[in-house]
Formats: C-alpha cells, sequence, structure tokens
C-alpha cells in the first residue's frame, strides 16, 4: 500500500507537543535540546497516521529506527511509546510550573511598576539634570520612602519576593543595584546650604573635571536603572 500523507493538522499537533524534541534523544540521554528530524511511524507502518502512532525524531535516530540490523537489536515500539510519553509529560510539567512562576512574578511585576512607574519616580530620573538642585521630595516614592527604602523592605521583609524567572532576577539584580548606587551618588555629591532640608544643592567645591566624572557615572547608572526596568517590562508585553 502507498504512502499517506500526514496531514497538516496532526503534524502540528506532534510537534507542539514535543516542541521538536526529539524522543529518544530524551529518553535515551536526556537530551532536551531542539533538534532537526522528522516525523516517524513507531509501529513502522506509513499508511498508519493516528496521532498517537507519530513521534519526532532527530535524523539520526530517524534513520536508525527505521534501519534493519542482523545482529544489533533496533529499538522497540515499546521504548519509542515509552519515551514520547515522558518527553510530553516532562514539558507539560515545565509548562505549568512556568505558568506558576509567570503568576508569581507578574503579581510582584505590579508592585514594582506601581511604585516606580506609575509614581513617576523613574521618569524624574530619566530626566533629572545631574549638578542641577533637586529636593528630597521629588524622588519619592510616597511620602518619606525612597526607591532604595523600598527594595530594602522587600529583602527584608519578604526576602522570598523575587522574581523566579532566572532573566527577570538577572535585571531586577541590575535595576536594584544601579539604584541603590544612583541615589548614593546623589546623597554623597550633593549638600544642604540654604537651610531648607529637602533643597539639596551639587557642591559647589568640587572641579569642573569631577563633576564631568560625576555627571558621566550617574548617566550609566541611569542608562542601566532605565533599560533594565524597561527589559521586566517587555518581558511581561508578551503575555
Amino acid at each position: 500500500m502507498s504512502r499517506k500523507a500526514v496531514s497538516e493538522k496532526i503534524q502540528a499537533g506532534i510537534l507542539y507537543k514535543c516542541r521538536r524534541r526529539c524522543a529518544l534523544c530524551f529518553g535515551l540521554d536526556n537530551d532536551f535540546s531542539e533538534k532537526k528530524g522528522q516525523i516517524a511511524h513507531i509501529d513502522r507502518d506509513n499508511t498508519n497516521n493516528n496521532e498517537e502512532n507519530l513521534v519526532f525524531l532527530c535524523l539520526d535516530h530517524h534513520n536508525l529506527y527505521d534501519s534493519k540490523f542482523k545482529q544489533t537489536k533496533n529499538f522497540t515500539q515499546l521504548e519509542v511509546k515509552t519515551y514520547k510519553e515522558k518527553l510530553e509529560n516532562y514539558i507539560e510539567c515545565q509548562k505549568n510550573e512556568n505558568t506558576k512562576y509567570v503568576d508569581e512574578d507578574y503579581k510582584l511585576f505590579l508592585d514594582l511598576k506601581k511604585f516606580f512607574i506609575d509614581s513617576g519616580v523613574l521618569t524624574k530620573f530619566k530626566n533629572f539634570i545631574f549638578s542641577t538642585s533637586y529636593y528630597l521630595e521629588d524622588f519619592e516614592i510616597s511620602e518619606g520612602l525612597h526607591g532604595s527604602d523600598l527594595i530594602n523592605d522587600y529583602e527584608s521583609k519578604y526576602p522570598e519576593v523575587n522574581f523566579k524567572a532566572p532573566y527577570l532576577k538577572e535585571q531586577f539584580n541590575i535595576f536594584k543595584e544601579n539604584y541603590y548606587a544612583a541615589e548614593s551618588l546623589l546623597s554623597c555629591k550633593y549638600q544642604n546650604y540654604n537651610n531648607d532640608a529637602s533643597c539639596m544643592i551639587y557642591n559647589i567645591y568640587y572641579t569642573h573635571e569631577e563633576k564631568l566624572n560625576h555627571i558621566e557615572e550617574f548617566d550609566n547608572y541611569r542608562i542601566n536603572i532605565l533599560e533594565s526596568f524597561e527589559k521586566i517590562m517587555d518581558y511581561f508585553n508578551k503575555f
């Protein structure tokens, strides 16, 4: 009987469930990397296009599976079915775990967005001209609360409140480190000269060269702050 073409719908279902991971690579070597491959018939009957009879295999394993050997024992149908099932179960577990992470991470993201974006603090950082005077409340998220206070509050009271996704964790660490550094630079290089406790003026005794160095340093912190938070926002725009 001539070969029957596998419908596009069934092919799509197979590829979606396995994410183009080879069942034999996964089952034999715990190799979960994406592979170039083909859809193979488990019972080696190319007219049987039922989805449960189809599996995605890399090119090498497909070639081996369809080959006949006189001495070597080839892969059995039960082996391939078992590895296919384990692969699909693993992917489903990963998907559920990622969904849990996304839900938890999204809650944290909404808090950070409220404090740093909706409050206008990051916009003030973006537009701030270093060496000009400013008021302490300009960088307050709420009365008496600054960004570094908020980050400290998260880490001291709620150490478990942190992004689970490695990429988000990395970007948030960049954000935190540079936010601390930018606030520290402001507090170290500015002084209060006019008896207004909230008005901070850049130290008039710094030389022109020192001023340029301070501006460059602050700008580097500012770029990292804005870029890392933008990457966090872009991450959640996918959902």
